[in-house]
């Protein structure tokens, strides 16, 4: 009882100070990211991988960024111009960069199986690029001071060269944005944080390719280019709070409103490595508004899109000869995608009579052409090209001893009745799946 009243008495005094003397609390990282469970969960079914190589690698660096953060204010021209704004402006920026990163084949030009073999790193730099873009920017402009239990001034910070536990004193924190600086982007900055956030572990990985460690640089440089920098870039555009330069902003021609505007990518698509994009219009939130407001949702909506929607999946793939098929949303992709995500959510049937997707000792089956059929009538497309283009990603297993070297043959027995079946076996190493489903133990593999 004692306890408790006295944790009662400590947070009403905490809060009475923060009112009064106008400054933030610091808190530890699991309070900062008590109110952000949805979008970390995004994140970790993005991501690809086991639980607790998404701890070490994945929520390690975010909760390191939210200490060094804390309640820092998002852009001022956005909607996260809250206290704590910052943070859910990178988490959010992240998590629509992994989403981007899914429909992406990378690296562009290389063959299937170096793409499958080198897909979790490259997820994992494209999330590192992300979640360090404005870290340096964002702490090159405030100038955080902190205070005591009392709100006594105790000293500047500088969260380049000190840790905040160094500071055992200090209980709250203030910051004063320096009207100086323009953009949060500065990657000089972001990339001395580098150590600072990112876990040994992932520091390594990403360095022993020096492919995908030039392109995570080259993305974190002064003139920053290539796919990782293309997909963080329009991540952080997604969230509608960056200012981008390079995109001129022209009158609308229907008429003189000036809160209206057409925003046109001026870049060629060869150059953008990606889908040339329709004039999105722009809507600008008025003051006061809260970020659920019909004008960001419309803005979002025109934008980023809905998620799982396959407008993009209903472009066709480039033909031979044009420089930006490799950079174009497979179908082969977009299937592999749908099928993780299908299982994962326990969307299919799985291990009955009737299910395309039985599992067995050699990995997942997937019964042709049920299994195609069923991505193509939610898709607007045909099953014979999902069945081309997903045996062109070259990650199913090869039958040697079967005219079709793509299919397998397997008897299904149950319920008083043998079914025989033709399909695929794709090993669960190449799906990117949270847990093994269950063996059916009745589905038997034939010519084995």
């Amino acid at each position: 009882m004692k306890l408790l009243l006295f944790n009662n008495l400590t947070e009403y005094c905490r809060r009475r100070i923060s009112r009064q003397k106008q400054l933030n609390p610091i808190l530890s990282p699991e309070e900062l990211l008590e109110s952000h469970g949805g979008v970390l969960t995004s994140i970790f079914l993005s991501s690809g991988i086991a639980d607790h190589h998404f701890i070490a690698l994945y929520r390690y660096p975010i909760e390191r960024t939210a200490g060094i953060l804390q309640l820092m204010p998002g852009p001022e021209a956005g909607s996260h111009h809250h206290p704590g704004g910052m943070i859910a402006h990178i988490l959010e920026a992240c998590s629509i960069a992994l989403k981007y990163r899914k429909n992406v084949n990378l690296p562009i030009g290389a063959p299937p199986e170096e793409r499958a073999k080198k897909r979790d790193l490259y997820t994992y730099a494209v999330f590192a690029a992300a979640l360090l873009r404005h870290v340096g920017g964002v702490l090159y402009s405030q100038r955080p001071t902190l205070y005591d239990w009392r709100g006594k001034y105790l000293a500047e910070w500088n969260p380049l060269l000190e840790d905040l536990g160094w500071h055992q004193k200090a209980r709250f924190m203030k910051t004063g944005s320096d009207k100086m600086v323009l953009s949060h982007h500065r990657p000089m900055e972001s990339l001395m944080y580098m150590g600072r956030i990112l876990p040994k572990a992932g520091l390594l990985w990403l360095r022993e390719d020096r492919d995908v460690y030039g392109k995570f640089l080259d993305a974190m440089s002064d003139a920053p280019r290539g796919p990782i920098y293309e997909l963080v870039r329009k991540a952080y555009r997604a969230c509608e709070d960056e200012y981008i330069p390079e995109i001129p902003r022209t009158p609308h021609q229907g008429g003189p409103s000036p809160k209206t505007n057409v925003v046109e990518d001026p870049r060629k698509p060869e150059d953008a490595g990606e889908v040339p994009a329709r004039p999105v219009k722009e809507v600008q939130a008025p003051k006061g508004k809260s970020r659920n407001s019909a004008a960001r949702k419309a803005s979002r909506k025109s934008t980023n899109g809905t998620a799982g929607k396959p407008a993009e999946a209903k472009v066709a793939p480039a033909t031979a000869g044009n420089g930006r098929d490799e950079a174009l949303m497979s179908q082969g992709e977009i299937f592999r995608t749908w099928l993780e995500d299908q299982i994962n959510d326990s969307s299919l049937k799985m291990n009955e009579m009737e299910a395309p997707v039985h599992f067995v000792e050699q990995g997942a089956f997937l019964v042709l052409p049920n299994i195609c059929q069923i991505f193509a009538e939610g898709n607007a497309t045909k099953a014979d090209v999902i069945q081309r283009e997903f045996e062109n990603l070259g990650i199913h297993q090869k039958n040697p001893d079967n005219g079709d070297q793509n299919c397998w043959k397997a008897r299904l027995s149950g319920f008083g009745k043998t079914s025989f079946l033709t399909g695929w076996i794709v090993p669960t190493g190449s799906l990117h799946l949270r847990h093994q489903p269950p063996r059916n133990e009745k589905l038997v593999i034939m010519g084995q």
